[in-house]
């Protein structure tokens, strides 16, 4: 059956592939009870973790699932603009790696900075991040440094880590 445990299985160890194919069964009724539900978050668990096939059905919004990963988008930016923290730092890194938008690291540099003044730890360290390697912005190891520390004074843990490996380079 679609539902055995070597599928949950495989979808535990994160294989997107198995995560598809067990939202197909829940799309479909096959193996398990017709739920669209599941069939969604399996299908954005293996769009998460990169499955084609998945990101394409929640990119259309198939009328088999509720919703669609575009709409979401849409609506995660419309509160970016109004000046939300987590909204302004999901657009910015949608923008610097040009996923569901056109690349964009200026922009994303900018949006991570506005975050960023909002007190919010992810961001800092991002824009931090886009600082120290020039992404969207000129290379500025002080205000990298800076970033990184407030970040990392907020518990930010991969602040942290590009802090430590900033010292042990002896650029601190």
């Amino acid at each position: 059956t679609c539902l055995n445990r070597n599928y949950q299985t495989r979808c535990a160890l994160v294989e997107p592939d198995a995560a598809y194919e067990l939202a197909m069964c829940y799309q479909k009724g096959i193996g398990a009870p017709m739920d669209a539900s599941k069939a969604e978050n399996w299908f954005r668990f293996a769009a998460e973790l990169g499955h084609m096939g998945a990101q394409m059905i929640m990119v259309r919004g198939d009328s088999e699932t509720s919703g669609g990963l575009r709409a979401q988008f849409e609506s995660i930016q419309r509160r970016s603009r109004k000046g939300d923290a987590e909204a302004q730092y999901q657009v910015a890194s949608h923008l610097m790696d040009g996923r569901m938008i056109a690349r964009n690291e200026a922009g994303a540099c900018k949006l991570y900075f506005e975050a960023a003044m909002q007190g919010h730890a992810a961001s800092m360290c991002a824009y931090g991040l886009c600082c120290l390697h020039g992404r969207g912005t000129r290379v500025n190891v002080e205000d990298a440094v800076r970033w990184l520390e407030v970040a990392a004074g907020a518990g930010h843990g991969v602040a942290q880590l590009e802090l430590a490996y900033l010292l042990e380079d002896g650029e601190r």
